[in-house]
């Protein structure tokens, strides 16, 4: 079975925050191990003992925290991480930057999880280094897919674009909503009446996209027709440039992802 594969493993969750009990969550939900598997360190004091223990160490520290942290476990010779498996979801941390705490050696992902891990139903994007093995891809699509779904992406900056998308995506969908809802509530509906109709017109609409076999663009013709009532609200988005507007935020967290830097 493919879940074998973390048969006798020790896992370290280094920060116990939104993400790592995210992640605790989805490995106990979904069985992939059993909670005496889980070394869950929530202080310095307590993460190189974590380290020790364990054959995968997941970093789920703050990114301003992460070279303190790294710093505190090389305390540890080289030679004990050889055979580790390091998958850091700190943004704006690099490849490079861990590798220079931990070694040449260290076999080290990246990864770029969001908020719906919370839920199980989280995107998250990673990349290696060139000391992952076949064996250890195994381990990280098996650790991802408890909480979601995951693609590996060829190159670091990939990371910085799936950044601007679905790592910050969640609240760009919330802040649509948040408008939606407060031109509901200039309508006439209550909060209560404003949510029920959008949240049901959402799960619908994403239910039909994911079912159909045409694309988003067909979709929406399908529901605009010419001269009515759809139409008209479309022609205000087109008159502000609305899509224009959506492609340069998109670049701008891009943009500012790239710039971070916690080294």
């Amino acid at each position: 079975m493919v879940k074998d594969i973390l048969e006798n493993k020790h896992i370290a969750i280094i920060g116990y925050g939104n993400m790592g009990k995210a992640i605790v969550q989805g490995l106990l939900d979904k069985k992939i191990v059993k909670r005496s598997q889980l070394v869950i360190s929530n202080s310095s004091s307590e993460n190189v003992d974590a380290v020790l223990k364990s054959q995968i160490i997941i970093l789920c520290v703050k990114p301003q925290d992460m070279s303190s942290v790294i710093t505190a476990i090389t305390d540890i010779t080289d030679i004990r991480f050889i055979d580790k498996l390091f998958i850091s979801i700190a943004a704006g941390f690099s490849i490079s930057s861990i590798q220079n705490h931990l070694g040449n050696k260290a076999k080290i992902i990246r990864v770029m999880p969001n908020l719906c891990a919370k839920i199980g139903e989280s995107m998250s994007c990673w990349v290696r280094n060139k000391h992952i093995t076949t064996h250890d891809v195994k381990v990280i699509r098996l650790l991802l897919s408890s909480f979601g779904q995951e693609l590996e992406m060829q190159h670091e900056d990939d990371l910085n674009k799936v950044t601007a998308v679905s790592g910050s995506g969640p609240a760009f969908f919330f802040y649509f909503i948040e408008a939606f809802m407060e031109s509901a509530r200039k309508q006439g509906f209550d909060d209560g009446m404003s949510k029920l109709l959008i949240m049901q017109t959402l799960k619908g609409s994403l239910a039909t996209l994911a079912q159909a076999a045409i694309c988003v663009e067909d979709l929406r013709k399908q529901v605009t027709s010419k001269g009515g009532t759809t139409e008209a609200a479309i022609k205000i988005f087109e008159g502000r440039k609305f899509k224009q507007i959506f492609a340069q935020a998109i670049h701008a967290a891009y943009n500012r992802s790239r710039q971070l830097n916690f080294s």
